[in-house]
């Protein structure tokens, strides 16, 4: 028996809610239900890395633009590092693994809404002018003649 569209769809939202909160990509956890998207296309999360990530702190954020597929990773109140492409396992012990989680999480977001255009004035169908009120034209009797 063939799915409908919704029912895909309530699937896919039943599997994701079944899914664990935080996902490991190499030596990373990432808070995969915390994402969030921003207005400018940028998705951010809280991050967790090293031995220790059995108790992450969501102190450390990072930021992916799945266009560019870059991203930059800040802590704390710290200000974003500048944007970079993800670290293979085999570029960094620390961060390596970034590379699947930007195609995981790209390769699986939904599409970013295009704002709407503003909706257009109500049209109005141009009015017909108003029918000019028939003049009255000069009675077709003459006047009584004066009497004497």
């Amino acid at each position: 028996m063939e799915l409908s569209e919704k029912e895909k769809e309530l699937l896919q939202k039943i599997n994701a809610l079944k899914a664990p909160r935080w996902r490991s990509f190499g030596a990373c956890r990432y808070d995969w239900a915390g994402w969030k998207l921003m207005g400018d296309g940028v998705r951010t999360t809280a991050v967790a890395c090293g031995p220790d990530t059995s108790a992450p702190a969501a102190s450390q954020q990072v930021a992916v633009h799945c266009d560019s597929l870059k991203l930059s990773l800040r802590s704390g109140d710290q200000a974003w590092s500048a944007w970079r492409l993800p670290y293979s396992a085999a570029e960094s012990k620390e961060r390596g693994g970034e590379d699947r989680m930007v195609a995981s999480l790209c390769a699986n977001a939904k599409p970013i809404p295009k704002p709407q255009p503003a909706a257009p004035p109500a049209v109005n169908p141009t009015a017909k002018p108003a029918a000019a009120k028939p003049t009255a034209t000069p009675s077709s009797k003459k006047p009584p003649a004066a009497k004497p």
